[in-house]
């Protein structure tokens, strides 16, 4: 037997996919097509009743998605596997990044294990076997260390969550092409791998051979960093799980007090994620969160979070879901107005270094802040920080968040700071007037020169350094 198909053997055995329903996720790259070729192999040695599914987000051009589901479907009609197909509508992808302010990558994500989550319940499958490697799981643990995480992320990709088997996480991606230079089967290549828009592609084409020229095979002290985390997490969490009792419903989850005040800060920390995770209030913030990991919680004290707000009540620690506070990661801030109503010296939301916009109406032309005419946009309306690949329309074209922010001298020290305004049409405007530069507004062609009877205004509060 093959090297990679007796590490893939010993993988399906080992996470209960023996004589199990299986679905291959296979996107028609190498990866993915070697994982397909090799399940297949084994499908009779392990009893396996196999099938495939391919998506499409309509991400890239047409011809190459095509091109790709050809080859995908010449694939499973060679194999005599059942091949399920799943299309993004045009704009979708593109309008859920905008909607949750989570990115192109994480809204693909999103689409991509939600439609292998529903085949699988439509069709009885109790396995879905994704053909992540161990390049893979470097990658991600390089992003998510310098990101901040802890041992949670650290640990990388798991083998196994829910119906969901990665059970190349051991090979590398040198494996597989070896692997299928031996075999007679086509795959095809992302375009969109060529590039570095993308965070992955960025550290995987830039990062990670700067790495290897001062730490010459650094990938195996990752993979041990990887191990190390995952042992820490398991117990950690285990330890959280027993000691604290958490009861969720209703976009709220609580603990009892003196079960949580007597437990170190790690399991402080778990248990607080899971209760964000059970009152489906996104990710946890480190920072947000700090005073309530050290120390005693008095009645009434209460955190606000990116997206959720965690008070002593009567003896319980109650997290609540936060009612128009969208969720965003590490430093940053985001909140939304859902109509022009809700502003009115409105925090966004706690940020770095504890300084917190403040959005307000004001009438007539302004003054001392440039502001935005209320007919500039639409609702809902985002107040947030910045992020990566972010762009704003100009007449001819986009241009870069980043790019803007220099233009306007802000400080590189204070552009994770300068408020940017969203709505569904885009950014409409980054405020660097909030602190003491220009602001800068999307192009509208619609807008006359007309006097309109407000302005929306971004600033810091009176005791912040940038007032």
């Amino acid at each position: 037997m093959d090297h990679v198909e007796t590490i893939l053997s010993g993988a399906l055995k080992r996470y209960g996919c023996a004589r199990q329903p299986c679905m291959v996720a296979c996107s028609g790259g190498p990866d993915s097509t070697a994982l397909l070729l090799a399940t297949c192999a084994l499908r009779e040695e392990l009893g396996l009743v196999l099938s495939a599914c391919w998506v499409d987000h309509g991400l890239r051009p047409r011809r190459e998605l095509d091109a790709e589901r050809r080859l995908v479907e010449t694939a499973c009609d060679r194999l005599g596997v059942r091949l399920h197909v799943v299309s993004a509508h045009p704009g979708q992808i593109e309008s859920e990044a905008r909607r949750t302010g989570s990115g192109i990558e994480a809204a693909a994500r999103f689409f991509r294990y939600g439609s292998f989550e529903r085949i699988a319940e439509a069709t009885g499958v109790s396995r879905i076997l994704t053909a992540h490697t161990a390049d893979d799981q470097m990658e991600t643990v390089l992003m998510r260390l310098f990101r901040g995480s802890g041992a949670g992320g650290l640990h990388g990709i798991p083998a196994l969550r829910g119906r969901f088997v990665r059970p190349f996480l051991d090979l590398s991606k040198r494996e597989l092409l070896e692997y299928l230079a031996t075999r007679d089967m086509a795959w095809s290549r992302d375009s969109t791998n060529d590039g570095i828009d993308f965070t992955r592609n960025r550290v995987r084409a830039v990062l990670m051979p700067a790495i290897e020229t001062v730490f010459p095979g650094w990938a195996s002290s990752i993979a041990l960093l990887a191990e190390k985390s995952a042992i820490d997490e398991s117990a950690l969490s285990n330890l959280s799980d027993g000691m604290i009792d958490i009861i969720a419903g209703n976009g709220t989850a609580s603990c009892r007090i003196d079960s949580f005040s007597p437990a170190p800060a790690a399991v402080r920390l778990r248990a607080l994620q899971r209760m964000c995770e059970r009152a489906g209030a996104g990710e946890l913030g480190f920072r947000s969160v700090r005073p309530l990991l050290y120390g005693a919680i008095a009645e009434g004290m209460s955190v606000d979070g990116h997206g959720y707000r965690v008070r002593n009540e009567g003896g319980r620690l109650v997290l609540t879901r936060g009612k128009g506070i969208c969720v965003t990661k590490g430093a940053g801030y985001c909140r939304e107005f859902r109509s022009a109503s809700e502003i009115g010296d409105h925090d966004a939301g706690g940020m770095a270094f504890g300084d917190v916009p403040v959005v307000s109406w004001i009438t007539g032309m302004p003054e001392t802040w440039h502001g935005i005419r209320e007919d500039a946009f639409r609702f809902p309306l985002l107040v947030r920080s910045r992020k990566p690949g972010d762009t704003i329309d100009l007449p001819l074209g986009h241009r870069l968040l980043d790019k803007v922010l220099m233009d306007l001298g802000i400080p590189p020290a204070l552009r994770d700071i300068v408020p940017v305004l969203e709505d569904p049409d885009g950014i409409v405007a980054i405020m660097g007037s909030a602190t003491g530069g220009r602001d800068y507004r999307r192009f509208n062609a619609s807008l006359d020169n007309t006097v309109v009877s407000r302005y929306l205004i971004v600033r810091f509060r009176s005791d912040s350094s940038f007032a």
